[in-house]
């Protein structure tokens, strides 16, 4: 299971601190059957409401007897990641190296990280796609792109073939792991 979850409880667009807020509309979601309701995007109720919405759902999948691969939040970039590169490049930068705060990644995903972190269930699997972006190409960041060929986004939020290749190890280690549990297999150590 994955989502721009913070962005769903928070309804508002990610701001990095550093110049980078997309446009975006307040993002209004709110349960089924409050939405003639109209409480607005930043209602700590609606927010309660739709974080509450997401642990319940997983929490069925687990009581159902389902394994989750739970992906948590990827950190947002707050600007265009490719277009920042590549107007960067033509401006005659050369170093393309872009990345974020980690301590804004914490501060827009706390709640929701919270939130995961309290389900306890041997079938949940998580994947925290900060263990890749943040901190490990420059202390204290989350890396947006390392060269013009090293870009880690599709846009400001959904990661590149490169991005998605930081994240896809722990969603295979899981589902290998899944699938270890019921052929009774040992896991290879990669």
């Amino acid at each position: 299971m994955a989502s721009r979850w913070s962005l769903y409880v928070d309804g508002s667009a990610f701001d990095n601190g550093e110049g980078g807020i997309r446009p975006l509309q307040p993002t209004y979601v709110d349960l089924f059957d409050r939405l003639g309701e109209q409480a607005k995007q930043d209602d700590p109720q609606r927010k309660a409401r739709v974080l509450k919405q997401y642990v319940d759902d997983i929490q069925a999948y687990l009581d159902s007897g389902h394994n989750v691969v739970l992906v948590y939040p990827i950190p947002e970039a707050g600007w265009n990641v490719p277009e920042l590169v590549a107007k960067s490049a033509m401006s005659g930068i050369q170093n393309l190296e872009f990345s974020t705060s980690y301590n804004r990644y914490q501060q827009r995903n706390a709640v929701v990280i919270a939130a995961f972190d309290a389900i306890s269930h041997p079938n949940l699997f998580r994947v925290r796609p900060a263990d890749s972006f943040c901190n490990s190409f420059v202390r204290n960041r989350c890396i947006n792109s390392l060269s013009a060929e090293k870009v880690f986004y599709f846009d400001d939020d959904h990661p590149s073939d490169s991005g998605a290749q930081l994240v896809i190890p722990a969603i295979l280690k899981a589902v290998e792991t899944i699938e270890a549990r019921k052929t009774g297999a040992a896991l290879v150590k990669r």
